[in-house]
């Protein structure tokens, strides 16, 4: 329970008034050892209660001192400060804790989308648990190996993010004490091709590329204009459901027209026109021919741009 503004100012005046006490009882004793001669060289301070000095001005004085402390003693008694011998100025030190088995060397990397953690086991230990985070799928992942395993792979379904893994020994005599590593890492993911385009529905299929769990998989991805490239999906034997990031948004998908060859000229037999060469005499161009395909237009960081030409 706080104390309150009150009970403060009492502890504040009930120190106050045990140091005008104080003062009251050793200011008359100093003055005697002082002066030897005013109450002669036998003379001695008593045992117990302050002595009265012999002087008028004194008198006066040690009076008034004795009506302020007097003053204090209600206060003193109401007060909730009471001295606590018990009571330390600093904490106690504690018993330094017995040492507590744990593993050593706990390090690891993401490679071709996969997780590779190194460590020591804990002398005497039968195996080693691991709890890991951020490999992507939401949930943390929980496994154990033997205890003369200090090699651990497990496959990243995510693109980007932080691998965080916790190792504690089991089976040991000792307290276990828990390991830690922290991963960051980013699996590539590559923009393979569009395999087809629709320009008058604005949609698109691109094909993507990443390393997962030591070998390349593919995913197909429906995307209109201004849809970020990527996202989950279901890959390899199984269907395990993996993250492609590319970076890219989908700017434009469009017809692409090529220039046809104007038409050659005729003659009245209907032969075709050449000229010395014997190359085609050709009209001139008429214009652009009629749309032959898609392209799919991706802009990227810093504004870069790729096109995806759809046949």
């Amino acid at each position: 329970m706080r104390a309150g503004p009150d009970a403060g100012r009492a502890d504040v005046a009930a120190l106050a008034g045990s140091l005008v006490l104080a003062a009251a009882a050793l200011v008359p004793a100093l003055r005697l050892r002082s002066h030897p001669a005013r109450t002669g060289a036998a003379e001695s301070i008593p045992a117990a209660g302050p002595a009265v000095p012999s002087g008028a001005g004194e008198r006066e004085r040690f009076g008034s001192a004795l009506v302020r402390a007097e003053a204090f003693r209600p206060v003193l008694a109401a007060s909730g400060f009471r001295p606590e011998p018990s009571r330390a100025l600093r904490p106690p030190v504690a018993a330094p804790a017995p040492d507590a088995a744990r593993v050593a060397d706990l390090d690891g990397r993401v490679e071709e989308g996969r997780l590779v953690l190194r460590w020591r086991p804990a002398p005497g230990s039968r195996g080693t648990r691991f709890r890991l985070e951020g490999l992507g799928g939401g949930d943390a992942v929980d496994c154990e190996t033997a205890g003369d395993e200090g090699l651990l792979r497990l496959p990243v379904p995510g693109a980007q993010g932080t691998v965080v893994a916790r190792a504690t020994p089991l089976g040991v005599a000792v307290a276990a004490a828990e390991a830690r590593v922290s991963i960051p890492y980013r699996v590539p993911c590559e923009v393979v091709r569009a395999e087809r385009a629709d320009p008058g529905a604005g949609l698109a299929l691109v094909v993507l590329r990443r390393a997962y769990d030591g070998r390349a998989v593919e995913a197909s991805f429906a995307v209109h204009a201004n849809d970020d490239l990527g996202g989950l999906a279901s890959v390899g034997e199984g269907g395990a459901v993996v993250e492609f990031r590319t970076g890219f948004v989908v700017e434009e998908i469009r017809r692409r027209r090529e220039e046809a060859p104007p038409p050659p000229e005729f003659l009245r037999d209907g032969r075709v026109r050449r000229d010395g060469s014997g190359r085609p005499v050709r009209r001139p161009a008429a214009g652009q021919g009629p749309a032959a395909g898609a392209v799919v237009v991706l802009r990227g960081v810093d504004d870069e741009r790729r096109v995806l030409e759809v046949r």
